[in-house]
């Protein structure tokens, strides 16, 4: 890693402890009623096994922390997962408020979205109208709904 992007990393998680913190607690909440221990990768501390989101989703990032809800993530779910981390470094404290409002506006359009039918709750906060999750959810995934301009 050159110098400029390991310095502009450590300066996107330090923006965004405040974030991971929180992350922190559920990971660990989760290791406590019989998840994994984490590890590294995906740049992010990963929780495997977190039985307190399972109801909700396969997987969640908050800040540098990627809880599973399997023990077994499949590696697209890695690596859109992966991308949340990257908005994280940029949005910092901003990241959670903002992914909460959008995911809930995203779960109103749903509603009103004719063009495809939602499977789930979770299916209906990353509809189209999310930018924090339609980079992710590309193919292949990205951080953001579209390439900057070079």
């Amino acid at each position: 890693m050159r110098r400029t992007s390991l310095t502009a990393s450590i300066l996107g998680k330090l923006w965004a402890s405040p974030t991971t913190s929180i992350g922190l607690l559920l990971g660990l909440l989760g290791m406590l009623i019989g998840g994994d221990k984490p590890r590294r990768g995906n740049n992010a501390l990963e929780f495997c096994g977190n039985r307190w989101i399972a109801p909700f989703t396969s997987a969640i990032t908050i800040g540098h922390v990627i809880c599973y809800a399997g023990r077994e993530p499949a590696q697209r779910t890695q690596d859109h997962e992966r991308q949340h981390t990257y908005q994280a470094e940029l949005l910092g404290p901003l990241y959670l408020p903002l992914h909460i409002a959008l995911q809930l506006i995203a779960f109103g359009y749903s509603f009103f979205d004719r063009s495809r039918r939602y499977a789930s709750a979770n299916d209906r906060v990353h509809a189209r109208v999310n930018l924090l999750e339609t980079g992710p959810m590309a193919a292949p995934p990205r951080p953001w709904w579209r390439e900057p301009h070079a």
